[in-house]
């Protein structure tokens, strides 16, 4: 199952990069079978690796539960971005480190925690220790918004059980 999914997706990122679809036939056979060639042998040499898991093709992530929290995600990030712009006009800076305890239970979604701190404008995740994220912020606002645990809250909530 999850080689089929990891072909699938390799499939679609061929047809995206190269500009050929493999379902309209706007394409000829010998493109076509190259696709099929070159994500065949990825396949192979990622079997032959090992590197197939769930950390490399990871499924513990909910899809519905994404779905909800790309748009949340963005619209944070246009927020944030407005707040910075905001305190870097006024100088409103006052830099602050603060430690949270991610509360998801693998690998992959530790990582996408940690990741979406960083895309917040005015927040970054230095370090990432066993049970903590070192976060620095620019200021108490989006220091006090790391401790809210609402992004931990919703990246929790997409693990699967």
């Amino acid at each position: 199952m999850r080689r089929t999914i990891f072909g699938l997706f390799l499939l679609l990122i061929w047809c995206l990069l190269s500009g050929h679809t493999l379902l309209t036939g706007d394409t000829d056979l010998w493109m076509n079978l190259f696709a099929l060639g070159a994500v065949g042998a990825v396949l192979a040499v990622a079997a032959r690796m090992k590197i197939d898991d769930e950390e490399g093709v990871p499924l513990a992530i909910h899809s519905p539960g994404l779905v909800t929290f790309i748009p949340w995600l963005l619209w944070q990030v246009v927020m944030s971005n407005i707040d910075v712009a905001r305190r870097i006009l006024t100088m409103d800076i006052a830099p602050e480190w603060r430690t949270t305890s991610p509360k998801q239970q693998t690998a992959i979604g530790r990582v996408l925690y940690a990741n979406s701190i960083t895309l917040t404008p005015g927040t970054v995740s230095v370090r990432m220790d066993e049970g903590d994220i070192l976060v620095h912020a620019l200021h108490h606002g989006s220091a006090e918004d790391i401790s809210s645990d609402t992004l931990n809250d919703r990246v929790a909530a997409m693990e699967r059980p």
